[in-house]
């Protein structure tokens, strides 16, 4: 018997990418944070100015001398990989929901697709505040924290 495959997986025909219009990318934006640590004026404008032009060009950018350790970027790297190693039913204990969008989620779609894709967000600063609902004049807000998953420990 042939495998087969969710029905919410599949791509509409229409969707899928044609091979004679498919965009081959020559080169991933790279923008270079070091300009920031230098005292002329004009080099933050200039850094926004790369990112707002490489998020409407191509979504993401690549970040060069940001600065942080390449030790954080291997443990983040690791406890990812035993996070996403872990059986579904322990993964789901971190799931998001309405309420807060940080966590875990398998079910995100991309023109009325299911994804194929498992994505764990989480945010640096905990507790970041956002308005309580969409109504313009609300002045009421709400913290959002990180849904950790119980495992990996070392992902907390």
């Amino acid at each position: 018997m042939a495998p087969s495959i969710d029905a919410s997986l599949v791509q509409p025909v229409d969707f899928r990418p044609k091979p004679d219009k498919v965009v081959h990318l020559e080169e991933t934006p790279v923008i270079d944070f070091s300009i920031l640590h230098s005292p002329e004026s004009g080099n933050l404008e200039s850094v926004i100015s790369q990112m707002r032009k490489s998020l409407q060009e191509w979504d993401f950018f690549v970040i060069e001398n940001h600065g942080l350790a390449p030790e954080l970027f291997d443990n983040v790297r690791n406890a990812m990989a035993k996070f996403s190693s872990l059986p579904y039913e322990e993964k789901k204990k971190a799931s998001r929901d309405l309420k807060n969008p940080w966590g875990y989620n398998d079910k995100d779609h991309t023109k009325n697709t299911r994804d194929w894709a498992e994505v764990l967000d989480y945010v640096v600063n905990e507790g970041f505040q956002i308005p309580a609902n969409m109504e313009p004049d609300c002045k009421e807000t709400v913290a959002l924290k990180n849904l950790w998953p119980p495992n990996p420990e070392e992902f907390q």
